[in-house]
């Protein structure tokens, strides 16, 4: 590989691994989300290389003791996070992963469209991206994953859409 190719091939890596601040929110003053309604959304952690065992995408709902094992693993690894604004007991906080991919080049964050209720399904649009077809890429091991804290209001249900609204995950809040 050339200097070249290879200097290109780490800077699409690193963008592709840089931390996403995003947040969506509902109507002001709506207090807990009903039926149609947009839904508060906020992605509090993204990273490349969550090292979690999932080989495949996965979504999880993180208890408390849940979240100390997601900090524990992120911290082995070399990584900090404080999750010392998170309490599972009185929000929702999901793990949404994408599972171990063999090069880099993978990420995924929110879109920027509402999280919006349907039902008692809570529906969140992600951008879910893939190193295009012959691209150069580091050969890397790599496990993008959020985390993102929620307003559930009575959603029973998450479901993950890419833009186009085709369904990438779907889990239960109970």
């Amino acid at each position: 590989m050339t200097n070249q190719a290879y200097g290109i091939a780490v800077l699409v890596a690193g963008l592709a691994l840089l931390p996403a601040c995003a947040t969506q929110h509902s109507p002001a003053g709506t207090g807990a989300a009903t039926q149609g309604d947009e839904v508060l959304v906020e992605l509090v952690f993204n990273s490349g290389q969550c090292g979690g065992a999932a080989r495949e995408a996965a979504l999880t709902r993180l208890d408390a003791t849940a979240l100390a094992a997601f900090v524990a693993r992120h911290e082995a690894r070399g990584g900090s996070f404080d999750a010392g604004a998170l309490d599972p007991q009185r929000e929702t906080i999901l793990l949404v992963e994408m599972g171990q991919k063999p090069t880099a080049g993978y990420g995924l964050g929110l879109a920027e469209m509402p999280a919006r209720l349907d039902g008692t399904t809570l529906e969140i649009p992600f951008r879910w991206s893939e190193p295009a077809p012959g691209a150069i890429t580091a050969q890397v091991l790599t496990s993008p994953c959020v985390l993102l804290r929620l307003d559930a209001g009575e959603a029973r249900s998450v479901r993950i859409v890419d833009e186009q609204g085709r369904v990438l995950l779907e889990g239960s809040l109970d």
